[in-house]
This record gives C-alpha cells, structure tokens and sequence, in this order.
C-alpha cells in the first residue's frame, strides 16, 4: 500500500474509534437531566406492566438495575448466537433451496423462545428495579436506552431465521434489509421526539411486536418452522411479506406521522425543546446516511455480498446504527446539539465510488 493510503486508513481507524464518547459538556447536562415518557398503550400499562410490577418482587433490592439491563441483552445476544450457529445464511430453514446444511433442531427454537422473553422481562423490570432501590441516574437511562438499541436490531434478525431467504415462503435478503431499516428507524424516531420535545413517546408497536416474537419461536418449536410458511387468505400474501410490510407500514408511516403529531402538539403547547427548524431535522442526516449508505455499498457490490454475506452486512448496518443513536440519546439527555456526522461511516464514502469493491 501506498503512504497516503496508509495514512488514509490510519486516520480513518482514530477518527472510528479514538475519541471521547462523552465530555464534560455532556456530563454537566446529564446533572441536569429529568427524565419524561409517556406510555400510553393499553397493552403495556394493562397487561405487561402489571406483570413486570410482580415479577420486579422476585429480585432482592441489592441487584443493581443496570445488571438486569445487561442480562436483557445478553440473552439476546446468546439467542443470536445460536441462530447464526445453526443458520448462518438465512436458508436453513428453506425448503425450496439447495441446502445440505441439517435443520434446525426443535430445542434451538424453544430455548430462543426462553431467551426472548427473559430478554423482554429484564428490559421491562430494570427501570422499575432502579426506582425501587433509588438507584435512577442519566447514565442508567443511557445504558439502557444505548443496549435497547442493539436489542431493535438483533430481534429482528432473529426473526429472519425463522423464514429464511425462502424463493416461496420468504422476502429477499435486500427486501429483509429495509425492513430491518424500518425497524431500527422506528426506534430513532422515538428518540428524535424526545430530542425535540424532551419527552419519550413510548411505541404502541414495541410491547406487541415482542409478544408476537415470543409466539413465532413457539410455533417453530411445536410444529417447525413450516407452521410459519402459509398464506394469508384473502390477501394472497405469506406470512413472512405480511409481517415484513406490517413492519415497514408501522415504522416508516404510523411512526413518522405519530412522531410529527407530537412535535406539533408540543408546538402548540409552546414546550418544545428544540425551537430551531434545523436543529428539529438535524438528527435525520445521520440516521439516513447511516441506514442507507451499507444497503447502497451491498448493491452496488459485484461481489454479490447481500446475498453471500448476509448476517454480516445486517450487523455491520446494525452496529453504525447503534452507534448513531447512541449519540442522538446523549445529545438529547444533556440538551446538547446533536451530531450531523459520524466517522463510522467514512468507509463506505470512499468505497462507493468504486463498483468493483465488495
């Protein structure tokens, strides 16, 4: 390699990941921090609040909330191991496809099912656990809200095993992408209404789309994965384009306008906290660079890598989204101006350019 392209990478790989990810500045809004949300889904606050309120009980009050946080996502993440494990191309459980590769075994779907709900458990419990002990802080929030942002990303992956990248029963892996776009843009949205607002609108679709999740690894363990691959009677769609199109409908339509209805209604309330018209619209330049910028890489790619690298070009979208957020949710937590740019996104400017990379 040559000095300047050396020095290119070199200054890349300080700016990815050599710098402080909070300053003093940071830190000072966080003394000042309050934290607001509101949840108004009758199935959360009738049904899943109820229950984390009992099962809270269960831990002894010495168990430090940010532990249960992390335990939520480790359980994910062994879930996502397994699931990679078992099904690394997204085409185990593909009837229709040459695979050679063994099916999943029943007990992977079972244990999955396990996981998700002990994931979903701990996330609902932890809040409560910290207000129980009197243990709330701006860096608990944080922590919380940061690994809730792996956790968007990582479930619905999972979820792509239990389809796969069927040619009959399924959606392409490009398809699969923005869906998974959708959902994690669903997410930032949540976060964008409370960095203009200063209040946290809690998502209807969260509670249900996990409940949802926990009955899909059911049935895959009852009856296979097969008890996934039908087709929705009068719409003449299958399972897996009806919830793939559910999603996007939910996260690219009802969140946005959900999201801007609130801006407004703070508006009118004369409460926002972002008053700037460009300030408002500044977090949505990281986000699409972020969400868009690996899809457009994996297309443009004659190395064909969304179909041949699959599971790596969603955690590599997944881990540039996670890291944007992130930042979105200590911008709005400290009442800081929120950033326009990543360097975690370099790369791909400089490849893109180029057709023949892969």
């Amino acid at each position: 390699l040559s000095k300047g392209t050396n020095f290119t990478i070199v200054f890349l790989v300080k700016k990815m990941f050599w710098y402080p990810y909070l300053n003093q500045e940071h830190f000072r809004g966080f003394d000042k921090y309050k934290y607001n949300a509101k949840d108004t889904s009758p199935l959360s606050n009738y049904v899943m609040h109820p229950f984390w309120n009992a099962a809270v009980k269960i831990f002894p009050t010495w168990i430090a909330p940010n532990l249960l946080t992390f335990l939520g996502l480790v359980y994910l993440v062994i879930n996502y191991a397994l699931l990679a494990y078992y099904d690394p191309d997204f085409n185990t459980t593909c009837n229709d496809l040459d695979v050679t590769r063994a099916p999943i075994p029943p007990w992977v779907f079972l244990a999955c099912a396990l996981l998700h709900f002990l994931s979903h458990t701990f996330d609902g419990i932890d809040g409560k656990q910290a207000r129980r002990t009197n243990s709330s802080s701006a860096l608990g929030e944080l922590f919380d809200h940061g690994l809730d942002s792996f956790a968007v990303w990582l479930i619905t992956t999972e979820m792509y095993s239990l389809a796969g990248s069927c040619r009959q029963w399924s959606v392409h892996p490009f398809m699969m992408a923005f869906v998974l776009t959708g959902a994690m843009a669903g997410f930032y949205f949540s976060h964008w209404e409370k960095y203009v607002t200063g209040v946290l609108y809690l998502p209807w679709s969260y509670d249900a789309a996990q409940l949802l999740s926990l009955v899909m690894y059911i049935a895959a363990w009852l009856r296979g994965v097969e008890a996934l691959q039908f087709y929705i009677p009068v719409l003449g769609v299958t399972f897996s384009e009806c919830y793939a199109a559910t999603l996007l409908i939910t996260t690219l339509v009802f969140s946005p306008i959900c999201s801007l209805m609130n801006v407004y209604l703070s508006y009118q309330a004369g409460t926002l906290k972002q008053t700037k018209l460009s300030e408002q619209l500044a977090p949505g330049i990281l986000l699409g660079l972020t969400l868009l910028l690996p899809i457009v890489w994996a297309f443009l790619s004659r190395a064909d890598i969304m179909n041949t690298e699959t599971r790596w070009i969603y955690w590599l979208q997944g881990i540039i989204y996670s890291n944007a957020t992130c930042r979105l949710i200590v911008s709005q937590m400290s009442s800081t101006r929120c950033n326009r740019w990543s360097w975690m996104i370099a790369p791909f400017c400089v490849i893109l350019p180029d057709r023949k990379s892969g």
